[in-house]
């Protein structure tokens, strides 16, 4: 997994996966409101600043190398 800085003109959408930073987790987005992002963490929901956030960046080898989906037809 690669991490990327978050820019003003990106786009956060909610259900999206950001690393934070301070606790070095992934979390999952639930709102951005452009200087803030509210995320859910370990079950609760958190807000901190855009800076302490990076976007996850998952390649197409990575989704391909990850195991999982139906072991029976195999998707």
């Amino acid at each position: 997994m690669k991490f990327e800085e978050i820019k003003s003109e990106d786009v956060i959408t909610p259900g999206q996966h950001l690393y934070y930073i301070p606790k070095q987790t992934i979390v999952l987005c639930t709102a951005f409101t452009g200087e803030t992002i509210k995320a859910f963490m370990n079950g609760r929901l958190m807000e901190d600043k855009v800076a302490m956030f990076k976007k996850v960046l998952i390649t197409k080898q990575s989704r391909k190398d990850r195991p999982g989906g139906c072991k029976g037809c195999g998707r």
